[in-house]
């Protein structure tokens, strides 16, 4: 949201109140705190602001699902595709940035799991038997 409040307060700052993005950018604002309600408490000391409580009757915050251990919310399987999405974005840049330098391109190293290869060692096992 950082971008959209700097492109408001510059819309405010040049007096464009009744701009067509204002109203835009005052919409998005608006529908993205639809949910946001209830009280922080803070602490004001020698110029900072911190942030020692908050509540809300619509918080997304559990108690129960604050663990990565065995439960039925978070699956340990989910993080795997999301590390793999996450570094992609990061591999094509070092590419690039490898190309630009002339050096060659980085390979793409493959991720090993002993469970996929478990069920099929068992496989090979069972036919020679």
């Amino acid at each position: 949201m950082i971008l959209k409040t700097e492109n408001l307060a510059k819309t405010y700052r040049d007096k464009r109140w009744f701009a067509p993005e204002r109203e835009m950018l005052q919409a998005l604002i608006d529908k993205s705190q639809e949910f946001v309600s209830g009280t922080v408490r803070m602490k004001l000391y020698k110029g900072n602001a911190t942030v020692v409580g908050r509540e809300s009757k619509n918080s997304l915050y559990r108690q129960d699902y604050v663990t990565f251990e065995k439960d039925s919310v978070y699956n340990q399987k989910d993080a795997e595709g999301f590390i793999k999405l996450n570094a992609l974005r990061m591999r094509i840049a070092a590419n690039l940035a490898a190309r630009k330098a002339g050096a060659p391109a980085a390979k793409k190293t493959a991720v090993k799991t002993a469970t996929a290869k478990a069920p099929a060692k068992k496989a090979a096992a069972k036919k020679k038997s």
